[in-house]
């Protein structure tokens, strides 16, 4: 299998998962990518832990996860939240705000600052 085949079935695979939403604390492991989403109070999403395998990162595998995800809460009305970190592997939080934030999600601070939330960033539905 091609690397476009993986992604896109990894991709597909996430978005079935989701499809099980029971607004509970979600683990779904795929291909050795590893998404968490769990509810908070205030009716929103964190996303707890997204890990893309070092073989897979810039293969386009964590830019289609991550638009399903988005697309999912969008058809939910769901805010999605998270805290970028090193701690899964990766090497700059400031290139992983770059990633969140071509998928919509602005830094949850400042004038944009939702008190609601304690994440760093948030992703409204659209």
């Amino acid at each position: 299998m091609n690397i476009a085949e993986t992604r896109e079935e990894i991709r597909a695979q996430v978005a079935e998962h989701l499809t099980m939403w029971a607004g509970k604390c979600m683990s779904i492991e795929v291909g050795g990518l590893s998404l968490e989403l769990a509810p908070r109070v205030g009716g929103h999403i964190e996303i707890s832990r997204f890990v893309v395998p070092r073989a897979m990162r810039g293969e386009g595998v964590g830019t289609a996860v991550m638009w399903s995800v988005a697309a999912w809460a969008d058809r939910m009305g769901y805010t999605l939240t998270l805290t970028p970190s090193k701690g899964f592997g990766a090497t700059s939080v400031a290139r992983l705000e770059k990633f969140y934030g071509r998928h919509g999600f602005i830094r949850n601070r400042g004038r944009y600052a939702d008190l609601t939330i304690s994440e760093a960033m948030r992703r409204v539905p659209r």
